[in-house]
């Protein structure tokens, strides 16, 4: 498995649909401008980003190019082995393919494809470019996956604007190349246009040749002109055989290898979009074909072994390993891809600057981008934003070395994970938990334990070390749950932190290695109507375009409509006791974020945070909760320095006049979300007493500008925050809470 980087670059005049599919865009006939697009795109890509299926190549980061106006970078899982090589012959690695195996290949292409359109968006570009070859180990059947799957539906142009000049024009159906499509946002419209595209991928999948070693594009351009104007209605099927067969006869020989899927061939050709059969009857027709012919799905899986065969020679069990996936061997599978990639991104430089310094992406010389004529108020003449730089739009390979050798160079014992633990118990300081200590920790907390949690995020042998416990840890759980809230406390690794969060708060999660723990909880949220009209209808539109503006994915539409949704789930399903009080939106915003894809974990992450830490905040008459809560937070001022609180007391400046907004969002609304998450890596493994101390941490770190303020000048200072240390915080809040108990 490898990186790599699908480049784009928008021109100004393109049609762009960055009209996201929400309720919560009013005003649908208005285009955003140029530089808001990416807030758009990146809304799209974290709609795609949290699907998996072992068909489709996972997609992780959707990033701005700084050196090429209007490009944009879609980093994700890439393969060496394309299916056809570039010169149109089928790769040799792959050797003879018999009718199993392309059976094989064209039902994954197809599984891929329906659940596509099962998550509601359309390929757009499928094409057998697409299909990458996944290594396999020896009697292993072929495993094949689709690259830029949701390039068209993140860019929201489809590619016969975008990619035209790059894809054969077979592949474009006839409603999608004469433009008869309906403009709008359903992706359903276009579900028509990637059965026709299947259909010419199983021609040539089954018959192993390409179009374009047969036709130009100019000829097949002409071709399906002729076919259009010549068939109404039905299938061009018939007359695109004959013609291939006029041009090249040595294909006749080929063309009896299509008889076992003639019939769903001659269905996907269909002039007329409506009579094509959707994707789970295409599914569903590839598997029968596959028993006619006598396949059997399970089949091939037969001669499959994890056992080493025993008179295999040493010399040929080292050349296995040796071949063996680098990855495979630190621990990496196909499961846990966003280890890699996060301990990629540590290694050193972006892909821009990979891709600048091997000439992938040419930059003009700045004298060659200055304008050729200059008039009056500054408009220029003969300069284009574009022709700054040069740039293909293909895939770039992104190098794997560096983390490579930093993985290679990691003390051999650390690559495994012992879950072996000390007999004796012993008890946590910040919480009085009772839990087990394990080994591996410990050793680690040696040399890490005293380093801030942003070095240690940053520290390629220790997150390496961390997620694969905690990877360990959460496929165990709950039977693991005490060890996991005993990990939790020194830090929670970045990658792993919803699924934690999720843990700590009891939340069973909907999806769980592909199964459905319980499908009725998932139901019961997508249940609530969170469509018709809500007395807090007006101020969630008010509060959530200024919710975490700053966060470039909670800046987008779609992120906007998804917390729409959940708040929306909140107040509905707890009607007769919840309100709307400003404030819960940024209470949500961390949830959203982490389980961007499942609102159903989100909402019940929120109703248990909200019980466990916020009991009775969000009542309709929530002044009597509000008033004792303050007053506990001002005895434990006292207890904590009796000298700033009698200063507090002399200037009567009362917790109301600033710690609301901070109880009431648990500190969602002050602080960023990036300092938001490590502070409730701590709070998560607390009691509800624990957010009073995070303010008097917070009291303490002003301490020194607020013994010397008067009214006005306190005031002035909870107006603006400084920037917090949030270690410091969280560990003089532990300390006096482990005191208060």
């Amino acid at each position: 498995m490898k990186l790599a980087a699908t480049i784009i670059r928008l021109k100004i005049g393109d049609e762009i649909d960055v009209r996201a599919k929400s309720p919560s865009n009013d005003n649908n006939n208005e285009l955003p401008d140029p530089s808001n697009i990416y807030t758009y795109m990146l809304g799209r890509f974290a709609r795609i980003t949290g699907l998996e299926h072992d068909n489709l190549c996972k997609y992780f980061e959707f990033s701005r190019c700084l050196t090429i106006p209007n490009g944009y970078a879609l980093l994700s899982e890439h393969y060496s082995d394309p299916y056809f090589r570039d010169d149109g012959f089928l790769n040799n690695k792959l050797g003879n393919q018999n009718l199993q195996s392309v059976f094989s290949v064209a039902i994954q292409v197809c599984s891929a494809l329906e659940f596509c359109h099962k998550n509601c968006f359309a390929i757009g570009s499928l094409s057998l470019d697409k299909l990458y070859v996944v290594p396999k180990k020896e009697n292993e059947e072929i495993h094949v996956k689709l690259s830029q799957f949701g390039l068209c539906f993140i860019s929201g142009i489809y590619y016969h604007k975008l990619l035209s000049s790059n894809e054969f024009p077979l592949y474009l159906a006839p409603e999608l190349l004469l433009n008869l499509l309906p403009q709008g946002l359903d992706h359903s419209n276009y579900f028509c246009v990637d059965i026709w595209s299947f259909g010419i991928l199983l021609i040539e999948l089954f018959t192993g040749w390409r179009f374009s070693e047969v036709f130009s594009r100019r000829q097949i351009s002409d071709v399906l002109a002729t076919l259009l104007v010549k068939e109404n209605e039905g299938s061009i099927l018939p007359q695109l055989l004959n013609k291939i067969k006029n041009v090249c006869p040595a294909f006749a020989k080929r063309q009896i290898s299509l008889n076992p899927v003639y019939q769903i061939i001659l269905n996907c050709l269909n002039i007329q979009p409506s009579k094509r059969p959707n994707s789970t009857n295409l599914l569903q027709m590839l598997k029968k074909a596959a028993i006619d012919a006598n396949i059997s799905e399970a089949e091939g899986n037969d001669n499959k072994t994890n056992f080493v065969d025993l008179d295999e020679e040493i010399d040929q069990i080292k050349e296995r390993i040796k071949n063996e996936n680098q990855f495979e061997r630190l621990g990496f599978n196909q499961k846990v891809l966003n280890e890699l990639f996060f301990l990629w991104k540590l290694c050193g430089s972006s892909f821009e600057t990979i891709l600048l310094r091997k000439g992938l992406i040419k930059t003009q010389p700045p004298i060659l981008t200055l304008p050729s004529l200059i008039i009056e108020n500054f408009h220029m003449f003969g300069i284009n934003e574009t022709d700054r730089s040069i740039l293909p739009v293909c895939i770039f390979e992104l190098p794997m070395k560096n983390l490579i050798q930093r993985l290679n160079d990691l003390n051999y014992s650390k690559r495994f994970i012992t879950l072996e633990f000390k007999k004796e118990q012993e008890e946590i300081s910040n919480g009085g938990n009772t839990t087990i200590d394990s080994k591996s920790f410990r050793e680690e907390e040696e040399t890490c334990g005293i380093q801030s949690l942003l070095v240690k995020e940053r520290d390629i042998e220790y997150q390496y070390q961390r997620m694969r416990l905690f990877r360990h840890l959460l496929a165990a759980w709950p039977s693991k749950s005490e060890l996991l809230r005993a990990e939790s406390c020194h830090d929670i690794p970045p990658v792993y932190r919803g699924a934690v969060w999720a843990a700590i708060l009891g939340v069973l999660p909907f999806n769980k290695n592909g199964e459905n723990f319980d499908d009725h909880l998932w139901q019961s949220f997508y249940s609530l109507d969170t469509f018709s009209e809500h007395i807090s209808d007006r101020q969630l539109q008010v509060d959530i375009p200024r919710c975490h503006q700053y966060d470039e994915l909670m800046s987008s539409p779609l992120a906007h409509h998804q917390l729409k949704i959940l708040l929306k789930a909140l107040l509905v399903s707890r009607k007769d006791e919840f309100v709307y009080w400003q404030g819960l939106d940024s209470l949500s915003a961390p949830f959203l974020i982490l389980h961007f894809n499942d609102l159903s974990t989100a909402f019940r992450c929120l109703n248990a945070f909200i019980d466990r830490y916020l009991r009775g905040f969000f009542l309709k008459d929530n002044s009597i909760v509000i008033r004792s809560y303050l007053a506990e937070f001002m005895r434990v001022i006292e207890f904590c320095d009796s000298e700033l609180f009698a200063h507090l007391v002399s200037l009567d400046f009362q917790p109301e006049l600033f710690a609301i907004p901070w109880f009431l969002t648990c500190f969602a609304h002050v602080l960023p979300l990036h300092k938001l998450f490590h502070l409730w890596d701590a709070l998560l493994l607390s009691d509800s007493e624990f957010p009073l101390f995070i303010g008097v941490a917070i009291l303490l770190q002003l301490r020194s500008k607020l013994i010397k303020a008067n009214f006005n000048e306190a005031i002035l200072l909870f107006s603006d925050l400084p920037d917090l240390p949030i270690d410091q915080v969280v560990s003089t809040a532990k300390f006096y809470h482990s005191r208060w108990r």
